[in-house]
């Protein structure tokens, strides 16, 4: 497991300027536990608004800002033509 570090939730319309003067703080027990070396699923450490402290995993479903050799790749596969096509085609009827 890699090293932990604290994950900050806060509800939206909070900007940085609050949370850096200390007058909001986040909940003490949110918290990333574990990263997987590609990013892809992390496990994370979740206080409720009833203060129940809860773990779970999320995967990546969609990259905002994939890894280099995953754009790379996918501008490679986006550059070739298709393959092949299955199914059945449009008639000109």
């Amino acid at each position: 497991m890699g090293s932990v570090f604290e994950l900050q939730i806060v509800h939206r319309g909070i900007g940085p300027k609050a949370l850096k003067r200390g007058n909001l703080m986040a909940r003490s027990k949110n918290r990333v536990l574990e990263v997987d070396p590609d990013g892809r699923l992390i496990t994370v450490q979740v206080q409720l608004e009833n203060g129940e402290v809860v773990i779970g995993d999320y995967r990546a479903v969609c990259w905002s800002r994939p890894p280099a050799d995953v754009l790379a790749e996918a501008r490679q596969a986006m550059s070739q033509p298709p393959v092949a096509t299955y199914g059945k085609g449009r008639s000109s009827k």
